[in-house]
């Protein structure tokens, strides 16, 4: 399988989804009754969240998959409203091992990957605003609100996020009028029923920072000032696990889970942000955001570097562990502070509690066991699969066309 995504043209892409619609009543493979459309009364929308409504309060996170236009088109269709925008960086040409993340188990990721050029990831995303703009009038709910939040993701360090390249980057995601001029045009000459639709030219209100472990604190907070003060951009700001210290870290992940393969090297916790760091770095970030007019938060969690498992050949010297057998660490940082309690990862709880076989879908199993237990055992995915257990399937054909 190459490892090369190849962006396919606006009208490409269009064609695509109503040529798919109309012969198999399906787009991207996806069927037509599996499309999530909203309804005024859905009692899981939420009506104000960063100046917009939101139809679910879910989406996918930062990743490879939400790189093209098309998996972003193929996330919203599912029921995905919040999408959080593959990370991008200035380093957009680096080579890193591929493959860049093995799922074989727990999941593992060797940092820094991106598979696009700055300029290409602004036309996905814009691409793919547009034409999720277009299916609401496809799908027949064009009347209803948006409903829809882009969630832009930057990193890793100031010099990067505050570059020219990086920049532009970000004007075009917060004013896309050029581009979508250029898209109307298209509308116009090729699908006329669809070239009176308004599209904002307003991708983005809302950014996600992401930055490398090991980053300064103090610098963790200049980007976070930037984003408010000079992007103006509602902020949050992507923590490590690392916050919970070696000892509790450890517990949870051999005690809890099972995983007592996994080996995190002391200096991850040496260059990391500490907690008592980290609490400061959020009241002072809370009072900026609130002179701006904003709203500021973070993200748990980010990924935890962990010794090479050897799994993967080309891999060489530290990788990271990705966020599945993560969940669990979010816990005590949510219970240290104020709040509701509200603890969203019990949601994929289901059985018998926390660190006995059976109680955490993440919890590590003997071969067959799936865990499931009897339906009686309660959680709201009594009957999920098995992490890993998902088809694997290919995109469209390719196109050296540039968007």
């Amino acid at each position: 399988m190459s490892d090369v995504m190849r962006p396919q043209p606006f009208e490409v892409l269009l064609r695509w989804i109503l040529v798919e619609l109309e012969a198999r009543r399906e787009i991207f493979g996806i069927p037509e009754e599996l499309f999530f459309r909203p309804s005024p009364g859905d009692p899981f929308a939420v009506e104000d969240f960063l100046g917009s409504r939101l139809d679910t309060p879910i989406g996918p996170a930062a990743g490879p998959h939400t790189q093209m236009a098309q998996n972003i088109v193929a996330a919203w269709l599912s029921g995905g409203r919040f999408i959080e925008l593959k990370t991008v960086q200035i380093l957009d040409e680096i080579e890193v091992p591929r493959p860049c993340i093995d799922m074989e188990d727990e999941g593992y990721n060797v940092e820094w990957s991106q598979e696009l050029r700055l300029e290409q990831s602004a036309w996905e995303y814009i691409k793919a605003w547009a034409l999720i703009h277009i299916l609401r009038r496809s799908l027949g709910f064009e009347d209803r609100p948006f409903g829809t939040i882009f969630n832009m993701s930057v990193g890793y360090d100031l010099k990067g996020i505050t570059s020219p390249r990086m920049v532009r980057f970000m004007d075009r995601l917060q004013d896309a009028s050029a581009e979508l001029t250029e898209i109307k045009g298209v509308l116009k000459e090729r699908f006329p029923r669809f070239a009176d639709i308004e599209i904002p030219p307003r991708i983005v209100n809302s950014v996600t920072l992401s930055t490398m472990h090991g980053c300064p604190p103090d610098e963790i907070e200049q980007i976070a000032a930037y984003l408010l003060q000079e992007r103006k951009l509602h902020t949050f700001v992507k923590l490590n696990p690392t916050l919970l210290g070696k000892e509790e870290v450890e517990r949870i992940l051999h005690d809890d889970l099972g995983f007592t393969e996994i080996e995190v090297p002391e200096e991850a916790f040496a260059h990391d942000l500490q907690y008592e760091e980290a609490l400061g770095i959020i009241r002072r970030l809370q009072a900026v955001a609130r002179e701006e007019g904003l709203v500021f938060g973070v993200k748990l969690s980010n990924t935890l570097p962990v010794r090479n498992p050897q799994r993967t050949a080309s891999w060489g010297g530290d990788v990271h562990v990705r966020p599945c057998p993560l969940s669990h660490h979010h816990e005590p940082l949510l219970e240290a502070g104020p709040g509701s309690g509200w603890r969203p990862h019990r949601l994929l709880r289901r059985g018998r509690g926390r660190g006995e076989r059976g109680g955490d879908p993440f919890v590590r199993r003997p071969p067959g066991d799936h865990g499931l237990g009897p339906p009686e055992t309660g959680g709201i995915f009594p009957h999920a699969p098995v992490l890993g257990e998902h088809p694997e399937g290919d995109g469209a054909p390719g196109s050296p066309e540039p968007r």
